[in-house]
């Protein structure tokens, strides 16, 4: 098992963040992936993905990106569109958005 492997199973303290399994994330855990995509969130690309046994991850870089931007007041316009294709995957209506 990789060094990254082990971090991400075990976890360790965080500076109140992000867990540490998040942040973490190292792509083999998404083997088992049957959609992947991406969100145009608040001027952030946010890389998910959904698994055959319908979890549905946010790739751990995408998240931060996501977090600062949210944020950050009033710099980025928000496509309601795009939010609600969003909202659609995460909630688990379907596969696919």
């Amino acid at each position: 098992m990789e060094a990254d492997e082990r971090q991400t199973k075990r976890g360790k303290r965080h500076s109140g963040r992000l867990p540490t399994t998040w942040r973490y994330a190292v792509m083999s855990q998404f083997k088992q992936s049957v959609w992947s995509g991406s969100f145009r969130l608040f001027g952030v690309e946010v890389r998910c993905h959904t698994l055959d046994d319908g979890q549905r991850l946010i790739e751990a870089g995408s998240l931060d990106a996501l977090i600062t931007a949210m944020a950050a007041p009033n710099t980025h316009e928000i496509n309601l569109a795009e939010l609600q294709r969003f909202s659609v995957w995460q909630r688990g209506d379907g596969t696919k958005p």
